[in-house]
C-alpha cells in the first residue's frame, strides 16, 4: 500500500528529497487533467469536508490534507495560498 502511495505521488509529479518537496509536473500525464469543470472533495485540517472548485485544464489533489492544484498552461511557478493571502514563489521548491 505504501508502495502504492509514493507511486502515486510520483505519477502526479510530486518529489520528496531530503525534507523538501519539490513539484515536477513535467512527468504528469495530460489525460490526468480534467475536460470540464468539476470539484475536488477532502478532509480539511479542521476535520470538515471541503470543496475546491477545479477549472476544466486543471487537476487537483491532496498533499498531508493540502489541497494542490495543478494547470495545464500558463506561466511556469508555484502561488501558495494561504488563509486569504497568496504568495508567487519562483523555482520548483516550497519548504
Amino acid at each position: 500500500m505504501k508502495e502504492d502511495l509514493i507511486t502515486r505521488a510520483s505519477e502526479m509529479g510530486v518529489v520528496v528529497e531530503g525534507g523538501v518537496i519539490r513539484f515536477e509536473p513535467r512527468i504528469v500525464r495530460t489525460q490526468e487533467f480534467l475536460e470540464v469543470s468539476a470539484t475536488l472533495t477532502y478532509i480539511g485540517l479542521d476535520g470538515e469536508s471541503q470543496g475546491l472548485a477545479l477549472e476544466e485544464g486543471t487537476m487537483g489533489f491532496t498533499l498531508c490534507q493540502v489541497p494542490v492544484v495543478l494547470h495545464r498552461g500558463g506561466p511556469v511557478g508555484i502561488v501558495v495560498t494561504r488563509s486569504h493571502e497568496t504568495a508567487h514563489v519562483d523555482g520548483k521548491s516550497v519548504v
